[in-house]
């Protein structure tokens, strides 16, 4: 019984995530941002949170060394970003990997 309504609130929990947190982290990010940067800004970090899960796969324990991996990428191309707005983004797409199993980068 305990277990079944520990699976229903993580349900909730990731229903509401997906539904809410992850659209305000991306209007958070565009807001601050031109379309054409923006575009850009998705398209370097999802390339970058890919690979850091290909460098650093069956390996645990390694989440700050993927996030450095995917920063310094993007401080790399000269984007302006400042580093609340870099974690915005990995986060972002980090939450929709583990959402949905994908990014739609």
């Amino acid at each position: 019984m305990n277990q079944e309504i520990l699976n229903a609130i993580i349900g909730a929990l990731t229903t509401l995530v997906t539904a809410v947190l992850l659209p305000l982290a991306r209007e958070w990010v565009k807001t601050r941002t031109s379309i054409a940067t923006y575009e850009k800004i998705q398209q370097i970090a999802s390339i970058g949170v890919q690979a850091a899960e290909q460098l650093y796969a069956g390996q645990t324990g390694v989440g700050a060394e993927k996030f450095s991996y995917v920063a310094e990428l993007l401080k790399k191309h000269d984007l302006k970003l400042d580093d609340e707005m870099i974690q915005a983004v990995i986060e972002a797409l980090v939450l929709e990997i583990k959402v949905d199993g994908t990014t739609t980068r």
